[in-house]
């Protein structure tokens, strides 16, 4: 675990304190949900495959699993977050590879530089939503020349 005092991630408890913690709060109760992991997106202007310049940082709250429930399906979470700093909503329907190729050649409107992440229904009895990143080609090529011959580090951060 970590606090307020651990570099370079303490900040991001901060930012949550203030930003979320208040909210969260209040939709946890009215959920009655009496635990949840909260997943957030910590980024800057110039945040590049995890690292950070010295500069203003924000979360983006992308997800969030009640005990015992799971990740929220995304219609759930969007009713119940949607006013809250999350990702921008860029599709509905299915994936298609025109879609894919959109993301892949950085030209879907609204998408970040690194690519996509797309949730929808989980098949069968299936309780999570499925997920899957799409990524764009340039996004690639930057990570690429960043890691050099570290293939493993090419790997982790991908």
């Amino acid at each position: 675990m970590i606090d307020e005092s651990h570099e370079p991630w303490g900040e991001a408890i901060t930012l949550a304190q203030e930003n979320f913690s208040k909210e969260l709060e209040r939709i946890f109760k009215k959920q009655k949900w009496e635990k949840a992991t909260v997943y957030f997106e910590f980024w800057g202007e110039n945040s590049f495959a995890g690292n950070h310049e010295d500069e203003s940082h924000f979360l983006t709250l992308l997800d969030v699993a009640p005990h015992k429930k799971g990740i929220l399906h995304p219609t759930e979470f969007i009713k119940l977050f949607g006013h809250l700093r999350i990702p921008e909503v860029l599709h509905h329907g299915k994936f298609s590879v025109a879609l894919e190729n959109k993301v892949k050649t950085g030209e879907l409107e609204g998408m970040t530089f690194e690519g996509v992440v797309c949730k929808g229904k989980g098949k069968g009895k299936m309780l999570m939503p499925s997920m899957f990143k799409v990524k764009n080609r340039a996004w690639i090529h930057k990570l690429r020349t960043f890691c050099g011959d570290d293939e493993k580090k090419f790997n982790s951060l991908m």
